[in-house]
């Protein structure tokens, strides 16, 4: 299983709870990948069946009806669909930890950066792999020129949400391979997004004020040069450290609503353009 952090920034979310939708920015960005084939069966599938707490699916298997009965929860209410290594939530305690490391400890001593190469690798990075973790991250800042046209052709009052919607599927329609789904391919791709969306959402917030775009600083972390696109103005190191913070904090926060339908799209073996379109689809709803 491969995680994905999510990259965008936010600054409100709350800790998943039981039966809530989670309000955090983190599962944008393919918080777990994995793949579920589709469960198949020779010949096509008949109606479905539902009834109160039991669901009998009709199938026709070498020229006859099959009826299986399973379990219904609406809902999917007490249904655990997965399990992770990832992270673990404990609303009710306030508990959220990254592969067994406190979020305390990991806001108070990383990085976003840091974090993301974490949950990626499954480990925290040596010095110079996280140089040129970095490094590489800082390289992709620049907004693509046709998603520069595509902002700006965009209503000035158009949700961000929205914008950042349709961004990330039109960053698609400019990757030469986007269906690949070999595991370097889908790496490579995560790198871009990780590195393009925050600049994506600072371009606009200036757009929408009928400010001049702003180009990326690349010696700045992720947290600051969003601020700075969004400013104009280099923060201080306790504003950058603040959405640094925050950004950690929502870096995972398990299957919540978000990161499951990324799961279900990428189950498909569609792209991860696809994967991500529909999280954040599914992030704005109330």
């Amino acid at each position: 299983m491969l995680t994905f952090a999510d990259i965008l920034p936010t600054f409100a979310a709350s800790l998943q709870r039981k039966g809530r939708k989670s309000r955090k920015h983190a599962d944008c960005f393919l918080a777990a990948l994995g793949f579920f084939p589709p469960r198949f069966y020779s010949g096509n599938p008949l109606p479905v069946v539902v009834t109160r707490r039991r669901v009998t699916s009709q199938i026709r298997v070498g020229g006859h009806k099959r009826f299986d009965s399973m379990s219904y929860s609406k809902g999917l209410e007490g249904v655990v669909a997965t399990e992770t290594k990832i992270s673990f939530i404990d609303g009710e305690k306030g508990v959220l930890e990254f592969i067994g490391i406190p979020i305390g400890e990991l806001a108070s001593n990383s990085t976003f950066e840091e974090t993301v190469f974490f949950l990626w690798n499954g480990r925290l990075p040596k010095k110079a792999e996280l140089a040129e973790f970095e490094s590489a991250i800082r390289a992709r800042y620049d907004l693509p020129a046709y998603i520069h046209q595509l902002i700006t052709s965009m209503p000035k009052d158009a949700q961000p949400m929205h914008v950042l919607r349709t961004a990330a599927s039109a960053m698609g329609l400019i990757d030469p391979k986007p269906n690949a789904t070999d595991l370097p391919s889908v790496r490579d791709k995560a790198l871009t997004l990780l590195a393009v969306m925050p600049t994506i959402l600072g371009a606009f917030h200036r757009y929408r004020q009928g400010k001049p775009i702003i180009a990326p600083d690349k010696s700045l972390p992720i947290a600051a040069n969003v601020l700075y696109m969004i400013s104009g103005n280099k923060p201080s190191p306790t504003m950058a450290k603040a959405l640094d913070v925050c950004l950690v904090l929502h870096t995972d926060h398990g299957l919540n609503n978000s990161t499951f339908s990324a799961r279900v799209v990428i189950s498909t073996l569609s792209d991860i353009y696809s994967a991500i379109t529909a999280a954040i689809g599914s992030l704005r709803g109330p």
